[in-house]
């Protein structure tokens, strides 16, 4: 552990280097002590600037104690939580000499050069995505959060439908760490395309062989929502807020995930990472095609009418179930046949709590929740450092239930919580206990509220609490219905499912359609619908009138099926899906 003595508004500070994070410690104008402790994988950049800054330091440079005038700003830039979901970028500012300085740098630095983080990425952006604003999001809202930590970006801005997989055949990518979309599902979809299908050309890999093992990808994918809907951010991130999007990037963290891949006639029709969806599916996304000018309400209102005038297609569907490893073949009317390559799977239930109870309803090791009780044992581990350190002192304060904190002898202040827990921007004071808010206000500098020390003395939560948004989701972001805990997104599921819907009532239809609209609990839980394990499956359409053209069997009615979005067509008597795990890795965390 490293320790290193900076300045803050005149007050002495301690920059405290453990093995998985960095703390300051000050001491307030009413000698009380905060830490904030920021993980190393937390952290974004680091800069020394030259120059008085009284918002930050005194006029008096005496206090640096060795008699240099040096007045060098340090700054770590670092990503905070400020729900389970939402991240933010914050400051902490302290004042020190040139020499601390340098070690600083040099040392946090080499922390944050231990993990994988991107420093050149190519970022395509679909000017045409939603509302048509995602050179606006990107240059205002993602640029700056780049350029602070150091990536360099290569912009390619589309301007016709497949652009982005067409550039990506023949694009040099040997010095690029990543890409980024700035745009809905179906730029993904269409990067995610292009991108495997690169890789296989540089492998000598056929991607039109149905059967063949696709090499996967190695270079990650970034979204950044500038979509309708855009589902994959939500699924990823758990929300679609922007920065969260941007700092997920910019901290280099991977989630691998599946594709699966359509061919009919012996060809390559398209990979899909978010849904494959024949049938209604199909039917609904062709519908709401026409639309696009009512925004995301059209996926709300345009379904219904396809829905009752849904049609039924005779299909004969072969698979064989990764559990039993039997051959199956089921031949039926069915209402769709879909695959949801982010998995879906029911979340376990929980209990939820009372509006005058706020402790976490999840046990204390779940994640999101028993923060209290997480803080306790950092504490805890903490002090057994300090006992070796103070001897006799601490023991005498333990039985008092006493924690030894700074005085005004000068005795060296207490880091609590190095090297434990998230360290995620988490302020604390001398007793352990977490203080939510911002860095800069618990060290003693008024922010927006201008309440200074007295936000960190009272310990007020100004912020809501993680466990509440995890177990509360309110709004889309939620993805829960009433009766349960919903379904949870799964990426890199093991296996793909495939659902058969048979023949039903159109009232029992629309109530499955409505928990799967809100991911609510028992979605999948009907008589009529029909599910299985596989790796892959064939479709053969029955009775399906055709035509001979160029010495084959085409549908003289192209059917349509729902990839990512985006409408595909069916124009052979079959086809053929089939998994591909862990082919492609995407910027972020898979919070569920």
């Amino acid at each position: 552990m490293t320790t290193l003595k900076v300045w803050r508004k005149d007050r002495p500070c301690q920059v405290i280097m453990g093995s998985h994070s960095v703390g300051i410690t000050c001491i307030n104008s009413s000698r009380k002590q905060a830490t904030v402790v920021i993980a190393y994988s937390r952290l974004l950049a680091v800069r020394c600037h030259h120059g008085n800054d009284n918002s930050c330091h005194g006029n008096d440079d005496s206090h640096h104690g060795n008699g240099n005038s040096d007045n060098i700003l340090f700054t770590i830039h670092y990503a905070r939580r400020i729900t389970r979901r939402r991240q933010r970028v914050e400051s902490v500012h302290v004042h020190a000499d040139q020499r601390t300085c340098e070690q600083l740098t040099t040392a946090l630095e080499e922390k944050m050069a231990v993990t994988e983080r991107p420093r050149r990425l190519v970022v395509i952006i679909n000017p045409n995505s939603g509302k048509k604003r995602g050179e606006e999001i990107f240059h205002k809202q993602v640029r700056p959060l780049f350029t602070l930590c150091g990536i360099d970006t290569r912009v390619v801005v589309t301007t016709a439908p497949k652009q982005a997989r067409d550039i990506l055949q023949t694009m040099d990518l040997d010095d690029v760490d990543g890409l980024v979309t700035v745009g809905g599902d179906g730029l993904y979809c269409e990067v995610m395309t292009g991108l495997l299908t690169r890789t296989q050309a540089d492998h000598g890999v056929n991607v039109h062989d149905s059967e063949v093992k696709i090499v996967a990808s190695r270079l990650p994918i970034g979204l950044i929502p500038a979509g309708t809907t855009s589902m994959m951010v939500r699924y990823l991130h758990g929300t679609r807020d922007v920065t969260t999007a941007a700092l997920q990037v910019a901290l280099g963290r991977h989630v691998a995930t599946n594709a699966v891949s359509l061919h009919q006639g012996a060809r390559l029709s398209a990979y899909a990472g978010l849904v494959l969806g024949f049938g209604l599916q199909g039917d609904m996304m062709a519908s709401c095609e026409r639309f696009r000018w009512m925004g995301a309400r059209r996926y709300d209102v345009i379904p219904i009418g396809t829905v009752l005038g849904r049609r039924c297609h005779r299909v004969q569907v072969d698979y064989q179930d990764v559990d039993s490893r039997r051959r199956h073949r089921a031949s039926a009317t069915l209402y769709g046949v879909d695959t949801y390559v982010v998995a879906k799977e029911e979340a376990a239930p929980h209990v939820t709590s009372s509006k005058n109870d706020t402790s976490p309803a999840t046990p204390p090791t779940q994640a999101g929740g028993g923060r209290r009780a997480a803080s306790s044992e950092r504490v805890e581990k903490a002090g057994s450092r300090y006992s070796a350190q103070e001897g006799p002192r601490y023991d005498q304060l333990k039985s008092t239930g006493k924690r030894p904190c700074a005085s005004t002898s000068g005795s060296r202040p207490t880091p609590v919580g190095m090297g434990q827990g998230r360290g995620d921007g988490e302020v604390k004071d001398a007793s352990g206990k977490r203080l939510p808010s911002s860095s800069e206000n618990a060290l003693g500098s008024k922010g927006k509220g201008g309440r200074g020390d007295e936000e960190m003395e009272s310990g007020k939560r100004t912020t809501p609490r993680s466990s509440e948004s995890a177990l509360t989701p309110k709004g889309k972001e939620g993805g829960k219905g009433r009766g349960g805990a919903g379904l949870r997104n799964v990426f890199g599921a093991e296996a793909q499912t495939v659902y058969l819907t048979h023949k039903c009532s159109l009232y029992s239809h629309v109530q499955q359609l409505a928990k799967l609209k809100d991911n609510a609990s028992g979605a999948f839980d009907f008589d009529f619908v029909q599910k299985a394990r596989v790796e892959s499956y064939t479709v053969r359409l029955l009775g399906a009138g055709t035509v001979w053209q160029e010495g084959r069997q085409v549908l003289k009615e192209p059917l349509k099926v729902n990839c990512d979005g985006e409408v595909l067509r069916i124009t052979e008597p079959e086809f053929h899906v089939r998994l591909h795990r862990h082919a492609i890795r995407l910027y972020g965390e898979a919070i569920a």
